[in-house]
């Protein structure tokens, strides 16, 4: 069973992961498998940006890879689970139940910008050119906003 799937901007390629930690990707137009990898702990937050794939693992990991499988670069995020992880333009953004937004760089993994004390775990993350909303886990659900 699936667990997210995300394309990229084209939409010519698909990533997905399944519960069984095993992201595959895919292109489109000519229905051949690009990479087949196996995480090392569940993954539960998988992102694309244009030649990047980044996802989350439970162990504590952020992993990026290319549509070959080969990984670009690792995060070590020992501060709970990372829930919300999207990509715009040069930047990821990642939360989860540390309540902190964190800003890094998306092609190399190096952290921008840290927001301190969100008001809630941090659930979902959605992010464009211009702002990051966030959604919490609480009941009943906060959303911030940041422009």
């Amino acid at each position: 069973m699936l667990e997210e799937i995300h394309g990229d901007s084209d939409d010519q390629r698909l990533a997905w992961v399944a519960q069984d930690s095993v992201i595959e990707g895919k292109d489109l137009s000519t229905q051949m498998t690009l990479f087949v990898r196996h995480g090392l702990s569940y993954i539960d937050n998988l992102t694309v940006h244009d030649e990047t794939i980044i996802y989350h693992q439970y162990d504590g990991f952020i992993i990026a890879i290319d549509w070959n499988g080969v990984q670009k670069y690792e995060i070590e995020m020992r501060i709970g689970l990372v829930r919300g992880l999207r990509c715009s333009n040069q930047f990821l953004i990642s939360g989860g139940d540390s309540k902190n937004l964190n800003v890094w760089n998306n092609e190399i993994g190096s952290l921008y910008h840290k927001v301190h004390h969100q008001p809630c775990r941090i659930e979902f993350v959605y992010a464009d050119e211009t702002k990051v909303i966030t959604l919490g886990r609480e009941d009943p659900p906060v959303v911030v906003g940041y422009w």
